[in-house]
């Protein structure tokens, strides 16, 4: 009898970072902390996207990103990194400067983490690359 996978075991995860974006809605100030390096890829941060990619595939909507001609920075670094031009540290940290970019023009706008992840899925053999941002918001925690 076949056993089912466990939850991430058909993810193909190369490379994962997260940085800081530091905002207060209402102010044009963003602060970037730059994570130091890449994380180690281990069971926790196979299981947290093996969680998100299940989560994002159970959607009858999924929610995605199409990057238009009038702003091609995104698109431009994800090229560069692809044809591997550029490493995935630095990607992100391009990124990330985009993105602090965008958000000095938002006034509404509030900071967060951004995640970044490239990663493979086995079973349908497709490249991904996650970029997610988590909203500074103040947050509980329960332990049992």
């Amino acid at each position: 009898m076949k056993s089912l996978p466990g939850i991430g075991e058909y993810l193909d995860i190369r490379h994962i970072v997260i940085h800081q974006l530091k905002k207060e809605a209402g102010s044009r100030h963003v602060q970037l902390r730059a994570a130091p390096r890449v994380l180690e890829i281990g069971a926790r941060e196979r299981i947290f996207l093996g969680n998100l990619d299940t989560s994002y595939h159970k959607k009858s909507n999924p929610v995605y990103g199409i990057f238009a001609a009038e702003n091609p920075a995104f698109r431009d670094h994800l090229s560069a990194y692809v044809q591997g031009h550029t490493t995935f540290y630095d990607f992100s940290l391009q990124v990330a400067t985009h993105y602090k970019s965008i958000l000095e023009h938002t006034v509404t706008a509030s900071g967060g983490f951004m995640i970044l992840c490239a990663y493979g899925n086995t079973i349908t053999r497709q490249d991904l690359m996650l970029v997610l941002m988590i909203n500074n918001k103040e947050g509980f925690v329960v332990n049992e």
